[in-house]
């Protein structure tokens, strides 16, 4: 899968060392687009484009498919140095320094109750964030520091394991490359540096 222009101008695409993509089923692209393609007929046909209810029914398709396009899939792209993650237009640039922990965790059928919008994505009321599709059945947890607290992000990928496997490389790469500064910036002679414990993984549900 070539990453697409998005892909290449937002999220370094080019430096990668790992990309994702997942995409919803095709009942989520029905339940919007079904509902958008009729509010914009009865706007044309049945209310007349010059009436109220035309306007209010232009608007509801309008904004179903908005909807529509900003829920088609959700893409991740692991870097040496951040995390992209980018649920329609939105999502987190995450720094590989803030990774606390990573691992995959099974999709449970409460999520509902946590997230505003279960199954595709929504703030939890523990202030975590499911940047998620329906009918993934694991996504990847990703636990950073940000802004002196530790957050957490629910991410969908079709290849979940690969992906946890490339943060914890890029963040082993990282505190190595810190270990060999420090002693540089004090004007010391730098010391073989040992490889530092990559970010730890999440035990498995």
């Amino acid at each position: 899968m070539k990453p697409d222009d998005y892909e290449q101008r937002y999220m370094d695409a080019a430096d990668a060392l790992v990309r994702s993509r997942a995409r919803v089923p095709g009942w989520v692209h029905a339940g919007f687009l079904i509902p958008a393609l009729f509010s914009i007929y009865v706007a044309v046909r049945v209310a007349g484009l010059s009436t109220p209810l035309a306007v209010l029914e232009l608007g509801i398709g309008a904004v179903l498919l908005v909807g529509w396009l900003m829920n088609t899939h959700v893409r991740v792209t692991v870097t040496p140095r951040h995390i992209h993650v980018q649920h329609g237009l939105f999502g987190p640039r995450i720094a590989i320094e803030d990774v606390v922990e990573v691992g995959v965790e099974r999709q449970r059928a409460t999520n509902w109750l946590k997230y505003v919008l279960w199954g595709l994505g929504g703030w939890g009321v523990d202030g975590s964030y499911a940047y998620t599709v329906p009918g993934v059945p694991h996504h990847v947890a990703i636990r950073f520091r940000r802004k002196g607290k530790v957050r957490k992000a629910l991410v969908s990928s079709d290849d979940p394991q690969a992906l946890v496997l490339a943060i914890e490389q890029a963040t082993a790469r990282v505190r190595v490359a810190e270990a060999v500064e420090a002693p540089a910036e004090h004007g010391e002679e730098p010391e073989e540096a040992e490889t530092s414990a990559p970010a730890r993984r999440a035990r498995p549900d």
